[in-house]
């Protein structure tokens, strides 16, 4: 898709807490400037290496930046990390070196901007990233439930002039508010909520004109199969330790519990301290949710044939998303800890095609029929 870079300059629809954000700079435990794969495109790589700068910053961007195997105009250079997997333009204070020195417009835009992930296909849109440990820790500031409201934003990035049309906008907006109406009913369990919306996108895959006041959401009793779940979490996770660097941490950790020990013995310890130490642990998953699923363009992401892909997608999340945290919390007892294997587990989940990848891997396992999926996901 041909991009072009240009001021955006809008209205936006963003989250409530959009306005708060600031970047927490050298105060932030787990910074983006370390670990991450990040490209920038031609037209910044020769602004930064034309920058009018002392030696000292002309030799540490020179040591920072280097191109691909095979550039192309969106992705030509990426940063190269140092030895300890930061960016070499990292000061000890945490703080960057190129934005000390030459002030915010120097920076990449990726750099500049993230966590904020503009998007304008269905209209003017922004949010930042459950990637970021600040945008998690103001979602979990207090248990209200998610708003949105509309702020003047500016942004100077690539991106496509190719629009939706005003119907395809509307009924992408309509779709989404009806599932996040249900996935804020705080009166029924979150796994049911995600099994109505579920419901509610197979009524519109058989008929997409559907009246949604009129479809059958009533969810039944579906008894847990724990033993079945975390067969499934430990197949994907021998398989991402093969494939995501990333995550193969912990999925290594969840691994290594059960190494000669059932199930019941391992789950139901960690299940008791998860729930003793995140006591709403419910509320919080419900924000971190609504607030990934609108980052990434829910329920219209690129990668799916139909909504019911979508839910396969959303179960699939959820499944791994909780099973990480119920068993990595078991060594924590603080919601930092907990903000910290989110914001590392949603680096991947948000920024890659982490999410194809999950759905593609239940449906391999044959896993993605409504009874199935409500019984994994209760967990």
């Amino acid at each position: 898709m041909n991009q072009t870079k240009k001021v955006l300059k809008n209205n936006f629809i963003v989250p409530d807490y959009y306005a708060k954000f600031r970047c927490k700079g050298g105060e932030c435990r787990h910074t983006c400037c370390a670990g991450w794969d990040v490209t920038i495109p031609m037209d910044e790589y020769f602004k930064i290496v034309g920058l009018q700068c002392n030696l000292t910053l002309r030799k540490t961007i020179d040591r920072t930046f280097r191109l691909l195997d095979h550039p192309t105009k969106e992705r030509y250079a990426e940063i190269a990390h140092n030895y300890e997997g930061n960016c070499p333009l990292l000061l000890p204070n945490g703080f960057c070196q190129l934005h000390a020195k030459c002030k915010e417009d120097a920076l990449p835009s990726v750099c500049r901007y993230y966590p904020r992930g503009p998007r304008t296909y269905f209209g003017y849109e922004s949010s930042c990233s459950n990637s970021c440990e600040k945008t998690l820790e103001l979602l979990f500031e207090n248990e209200n439930k998610l708003t949105f409201t509309e702020m003047p934003l500016i942004f100077k990035i690539h991106h496509s002039d190719k629009s939706a049309s005003k119907e395809d906008q509307s009924t992408f907006k309509n779709i989404r508010k009806y599932a996040f109406d249900i996935l804020q009913k705080r009166d029924i369990p979150l796994s049911n909520r995600i099994l109505m919306i579920g419901k509610l996108f197979m009524a519109i895959d058989s008929f997409p004109t559907v009246d949604f006041d009129s479809i059958d959401l009533s969810i039944k009793t579906y008894e847990r199969d724990i033993d079945k779940s975390v067969d499934v979490i430990l197949h994907i996770s021998s398989w991402l330790i093969d494939n995501d660097t990333s995550l193969k941490a912990y999925c290594e950790f969840v691994r290594e519990l059960y190494e000669n020990r059932s199930i019941k013995d391992v789950y139901e310890p960690c299940l008791n301290h998860f729930e003793e130490t995140i006591t709403n642990h419910e509320i919080l998953f419900e924000k971190m949710m609504m607030n990934d699923l609108f980052f990434r363009g829910f329920p219209n992401q690129e990668f799916t044939m139909n909504y019911y892909d979508e839910f396969i997608t959303l179960c699939a999340l959820y499944l791994f998303i909780r099973t990480i945290s119920i068993h990595m919390m078991i060594q924590y007892n603080h919601i930092e800890n907990y903000i910290d294997i989110l914001s590392k587990t949603f680096r991947v989940i948000a920024h890659t095609k982490f999410g194809k990848n999950m759905m593609n891997q239940l449906k391999c396992l044959k896993l993605t029929d409504f009874v199935t999926l409500a019984t994994l996901i209760q967990i």
